[in-house]
């Protein structure tokens, strides 16, 4: 059953990811968006808490055993942010939000 229920919390991220590539991926809020509620159902498919969102800084130390999902890039030029959900070894899930740049910069 739990397979079943991981299998279908997957499916649903899937779907969801099929769907931000639909023309959302311009828009970096509704790819947090998008992942933020991914995450939860992913979340409550495991019948665990939905990870609370922390903000990267500089050395902080992650505890990375498997990662669950990293947001796509916005297709804009600049600075945007990003968010990894992850595992870590005691077996929660977390989140963390940091700034990447986009990937609409022409390399010229």
């Amino acid at each position: 059953m739990k397979t079943l229920k991981a299998i279908l919390a997957i499916s649903m991220f899937a779907v969801s990811s099929i769907a931000m590539s639909a023309g959302f991926d311009k828009d970096p809020g509704r790819l947090i968006q998008e992942n933020q509620r991914a995450m939860e159902a992913y979340a409550a498919e495991l019948g665990k808490p939905a990870p609370k969102v922390e903000k990267y800084r500089y050395g902080m130390e992650l505890d990375v055993v498997k990662v669950i999902s990293v947001t796509r890039k916005a297709k804009v030029c600049g600075v945007v942010p990003a968010r990894m959900t992850f595992l870590d070894s005691k077996g929660e899930l977390q989140t963390v939000e940091y700034q990447a740049v986009g990937g609409g910069c022409r390399r010229g």
